[in-house]
C-alpha cells in the first residue's frame, strides 16, 4: 500500500468549518477504488470508480488529526484490480455522505488479487486525517467488520476479568457453593472391603475406598516388622554373633577388643605403653662399662635389650644388662673379656 498523504476535498473543509461552528465531524467508511487521478480532487464527493467499501473499526482524535483504522481483505473478491484510489467518508451537514478526504497512488498501485485457496489478503490500515481544532470528532463504528486488530485480540485473549461477564446461572452453576477446596467439607461413604475405583462412582463412594486404604497402609507402617523379616530372610547376621580373626579385613581394633588401636607402629606402641629407641654403649674388654638412657616416661616397668644380629653372632663373651630404672631412664651395663668397642642396641620400654 504506498499512498500519498490524504488531501481534504472541499466537502472536507465545509464539514470542518462547521463542526468549528460548534457541529460534529462523523466518519462513516473507508472506499477502495480502481480509477484514474481525478482532474481536481477539490471538488469529489465520490470515489472515480469504487471498488469496495470497508467499515470503520477503529477511531482516536491526536493533535489536530484523527487517527483511523480499518480492515482490507479480498475475501468473497470474484475478479481482481489495481488499488489506485482511497477515500475516507464523512457525513456533512444535510446528512449526506461524501468523501471527507482522498489520495490516488498513481504508479505505487498494488494489486489486489480475487480470493482463492492459495491467494488471500488482509491488511490493517491505519489512516490519520485533518481534523482542525475541531472538538467533536466521531465514527460510525462497524459492529462487525470481519476481523480484530492484533492489539485489540491480544488485550482480549489476556483479559481474565470475565470480559463476556458470564454468570454462574448461565453456566449451571447457580446452586454450587463458593467454596474453595480448603474449605469444602465432602461426605464420605465408608468403605468395608479392599475394591479398586470404579469408573462412574459418586465420589463420596471414591472417597470411602480411599480412607479405608489409608487406614491399611497407616496401620501396616505402624507394625513392627509386619511382613516377618528374618536375618536369615535377607542374608543378614544376628544381633550377636561372633568372628574370626581372619575375617577383620578392615578398621583398627581397639585395645580392649585385643588390637593396639593404632594405624602406625609409633601409635600403636604409645597406645600400648611402650617406647622404643636406639643408643650405644663404650664397652672396654675387661671393665663394668655403663651408659645411662633418658626415658620420657613417670614409670619404667620394663626394658628389653636388643643386640644386632651380626653382634649376637660374632661377640659372644660379650654381656648386657640393665642395671636400674627410674622415672627419668634406665642405666645399661655392658662386660666383656675380650671386646672394646662401640656397641649399638636398640630398646623398648614399658609404661
Amino acid at each position: 500500500m504506498s499512498f500519498p498523504t490524504l488531501q481534504l476535498t472541499d466537502a472536507g473543509r465545509s464539514i470542518i468549518v462547521s463542526a468549528l461552528a460548534g457541529g460534529a465531524i462523523v466518519f462513516t467508511k473507508v472506499g477502495v477504488g480502481n480509477g484514474e487521478r481525478p482532474a481536481d480532487i477539490n471538488e469529489i464527493t465520490e470515489l472515480v470508480n469504487p471498488v469496495k467499501t470497508i467499515g470503520i473499526g477503529e477511531i482516536s482524535k491526536g493533535d489536530g488529526c484523527a487517527n483511523i483504522t480499518a480492515v482490507l481483505d479480498n475475501a468473497n473478491l470474484v475478479e481482481g484490480y489495481w488499488w489506485r484510489e482511497i477515500g475516507i467518508y464523512a457525513k456533512d451537514s444535510d446528512d449526506n455522505e461524501v468523501i471527507y478526504a482522498y489520495a490516488h497512488a498513481g504508479e505505487h498501485a498494488d494489486y489486489i488479487p480475487a480470493y482463492s485457496n492459495t491467494s488471500y489478503l488482509r491488511t490493517t490500515m491505519n489512516i490519520t486525517v485533518v481534523v482542525g481544532s475541531a472538538e467533536n470528532v466521531s465514527a460510525v463504528i462497524n459492529e462487525y467488520i470481519g476481523y480484530v486488530t492484533t492489539e485489540t485480540y491480544e488485550s482480549h485473549l489476556n483479559d481474565y476479568e470475565n470480559p463476556h461477564k458470564v454468570t454462574k446461572e448461565q453456566i449451571g452453576l447457580e446452586n454450587v457453593e463458593n467454596l474453595s477446596i480448603d474449605d469444602q467439607t465432602p461426605n464420605i461413604e465408608f468403605g468395608v472391603s479392599y475394591e479398586t475405583i470404579q469408573n462412574g462412582e459418586k465420589m463420596k463412594t471414591i472417597l470411602g475406598k480411599i480412607r479405608l486404604q489409608m487406614n491399611r497402609l497407616i496401620s501396616h507402617l505402624s507394625s513392627a516388622n509386619p511382613h516377618k523379616i528374618t536375618c536369615s530372610t535377607i542374608g543378614a547376621a544376628t544381633s550377636s554373633h561372633p568372628h574370626a580373626a581372619t575375617d577383620i579385613t578392615s578398621g583398627t581394633l581397639p585395645i580392649s577388643r585385643g588390637g593396639t588401636g593404632g594405624t602406625t607402629a609409633i601409635n600403636a606402641r604409645k597406645n600400648l605403653g611402650m617406647q622404643a629407641g636406639r643408643s650405644s654403649i663404650n664397652v672396654v674388654a675387661g671393665e663394668l662399662c655403663s651408659n645411662f638412657v633418658p626415658f620420657n616416661s613417670p614409670f619404667i616397668n620394663e626394658v628389653n635389650i636388643v643386640l644386632t644380629p651380626e653382634l649376637q653372632r660374632t661377640q659372644t663373651d660379650l654381656k648386657l644388662f640393665i642395671q636400674y630404672h627410674n622415672k627419668s631412664g634406665f642405666n645399661v651395663c655392658a662386660y666383656s673379656d675380650t671386646i672394646t668397642a662401640k656397641i649399638k642396641f636398640s630398646y623398648i620400654a614399658m609404661e
